[in-house]
C-alpha cells in the first residue's frame, strides 16, 4: 500500500480582511493590547509528505529504525519501514506503515513482512508540531510477526515521538508578512499596529472529515496606537 503522496502540498492559510486605509506610526511601549486569532491548518497529506522527507525519503523510502541507533537490538538491524501513510483517528493522529526485512534469531534470519498502525497525539512545543504518546498496533495473528513486533515495538515508538516533526514556523512567518502589510489600520482617532514577537500558541485540534488534518491557534498582539502619535 503505497504512500498517497510525496509531493510538497501548498499551505493553508487564514485570510485577513483589508484594512480600509494605511497610516504609518511607530510602536511605542504603554499602548492598550488587543488579540487577534492567527488559526493555521496543516491537512493530514501535508504532514504526510514532512513525516515521509524526514524519515524515509533519505534511504529511498525505506526507514531502518535501527540505524545509528547503538543501544536497538542487533536483531532487527536489517528492519525497516515504509509506505507511511497518515490519518486521523478519533482525536488521534493515526500512521499506518509496513514492517519488512529479516530478523535474526541465532541461526534463522526468517523474513519480516507486517503492517502496523502508530497513533499519537499532536502537541506544540516552540511553534513544531511533535508526535506524542505514540503507541503502536500490528495487524498480523501470526506468531514470529507478533513476536518481532512485540521485541521491537519501544524502538518504533521512541523513533517517532524523536524524529517526526512538523514546523509551524514558515506559516507563522506568512501570516505575519501578510499582516504586516496591512498594518497598521487607521480607524477613526486611532491606529492598530501589530507586534510580530509576540505571536504565541493557544490550542491545538484534530480535524476528522471532511478536512482532515491539524488546526494550530497562535495569537498575536495588536498595539493600539494614538493616530496622533508622532506628529
Amino acid at each position: 500500500m503505497g504512500c498517497r503522496s510525496h509531493k510538497p502540498l501548498a499551505k493553508t492559510l487564514p485570510k485577513l480582511d483589508p484594512p480600509k486605509s494605511f497610516t504609518t506610526t511607530a510602536v511605542t511601549q504603554g499602548k492598550p493590547i488587543q488579540k487577534i486569532d492567527l488559526p493555521v491548518f496543516i491537512p493530514v497529506l501535508e504532514l504526510q509528505n514532512q513525516v515521509y522527507q524526514i524519515l524515509f525519503a533519505p534511504t529511498y523510502g525505506k526507514y531502518y529504525v535501527c540505524s545509528g541507533q547503538p543501544n536497538c537490538d542487533k536483531r532487527f538491524r536489517d528492519l525497516y519501514l515504509e509506505n507511511p501513510i497518515i490519518g486521523v483517528t478519533g482525536n488521534l493522529i493515526s500512521i499506518k506503515m509496513h514492517v519488512a526485512g529479516n530478523a535474526h534469531f541465532l541461526f534463522l534470519s526468517p523474513g519480516i513482512s507486517e503492517d502496523i498502525t502508530v497513533t499519537a497525539i499532536p502537541q506544540v512545543q516552540n511553534d513544531t508540531l511533535y508526535f506524542r504518546n505514540v503507541k503502536m498496533e500490528q495487524s498480523s495473528g501470526d506468531l514470529l510477526l507478533n513476536l518481532t513486533s512485540a521485541l521491537f515495538k519501544s524502538t518504533i515508538e521512541e523513533k517517532i515521538e524523536q524524529s517526526a516533526w512538523y514546523s509551524f514556523r514558515p506559516s507563522l512567518d506568512a501570516i505575519t508578512l501578510q499582516a504586516k502589510k496591512q498594518l497598521p489600520i487607521k480607524y477613526g482617532g486611532a491606529a492598530l499596529l501589530l507586534n510580530l514577537n509576540k505571536i504565541y500558541l493557544t490550542k491545538v485540534n484534530v480535524q476528522s472529515v471532511p478536512d482532515q488534518g491539524i488546526i494550530a491557534n497562535f495569537s498575536a498582539d495588536l498595539e493600539v496606537e494614538d493616530s496622533s502619535f508622532g506628529r
